[in-house]
């Protein structure tokens, strides 16, 4: 139905993450640019981080496959640090001089070519491989914290696309694009006083107001310094409570065509703004 109405790419968005939207528009032009069968949206990823990551993998030997053959797809956390151990990493999951693994994180946020998606969705019928991920209760890993259960990942989906499809990623940094909200407020609130982002409810609201005043401070609006503030147990920044809808801006070009040029605008912390529309 899509293809027969003129579209030509398909948007996947799978985790609680209202910032990702942000990085929709630039991820389709890269995807056109670059013609990505499948591009995923990735930001710098913290090493140990429970998030999965981009690898090329490249077949050295076997009767499956030519040598150096390579395949460029998402490893889950959990079979990450194994596999680098065993692939000339022997710190494994580490961090490099940056302070970030040089793997890429993985939102699970996916933009596909119609053009390569469907004969392949229509070949395999949709069946993707499955996979166990385990969730310990702690690092004894003795205990499980839930059933253990067989998933099918769609960030798998490279594996079943024809030999040298072209299949990438577009990074984006943190603060415009990542702040899922899957943790409860007991387990967020364990998470930050480890030093962790809480990936909660509270951060995805406010992480919205960070984004959304860095970007108008960007473009040359004045806005006060954010106050700190605590909400269940988590401290955060808290910017003036700024929103706009994809009519007001879609990307950081439109809101500055959004400024008058030469103008002057000025917003208190304790402000609320809503924009839409013209």
């Amino acid at each position: 139905q899509f293809v027969q109405e003129g579209r030509k790419w398909l948007v996947f968005f799978q985790d609680t993450n209202g910032l990702f939207f942000r990085a929709v528009p630039a991820t389709l032009g890269v995807s056109a640019e670059r013609g990505f069968a499948m591009n995923s949206v990735s930001v710098p990823r913290r090493a140990k981080d429970a998030m999965g990551a981009i690898a090329r993998l490249t077949r050295s030997s076997g009767s499956s496959g030519e040598s150096g053959e390579s395949l460029t797809l998402n490893v889950e956390y959990n079979q990450l640090d194994p596999l680098l151990r065993c692939t000339g990493y022997p710190d494994g999951d580490a961090a490099d001089a940056t302070g970030f693994s040089p793997f890429p994180g993985n939102q699970n946020c996916l933009v596909m070519d119609l053009v390569d998606y469907l004969p392949t969705l229509e070949r395999t019928s949709g069946i993707i491989a499955e996979f166990v991920n385990p969730k310990y209760a702690d690092a004894t890993k003795t205990n499980f914290k839930s059933s253990t259960r067989l998933e099918c990942m769609m960030q798998d989906f490279p594996k079943e696309l024809p030999s040298g499809t072209k299949v990438g990623f577009t990074m984006f940094d943190i603060w415009c694009t990542y702040s899922p909200q899957k943790n409860s407020p007991q387990e967020a609130e364990k998470k930050f006083k480890s030093g962790n982002h809480p990936q909660c409810a509270v951060n995805g609201e406010t992480d919205l107001f960070v984004a959304n005043c860095r970007t108008l401070r960007m473009a040359g609006v004045e806005i006060e310094s954010p106050q700190k503030a605590t909400f269940n147990g988590i401290e955060v920044n808290l910017e003036a409570r700024i929103v706009w809808s994809p009519k007001w801006a879609h990307s950081y070009a439109a809101v500055c065509g959004r400024l008058k040029p030469g103008g002057h605008v000025k917003i208190s912390q304790r402000s609320t703004l809503i924009l839409d529309g013209d």
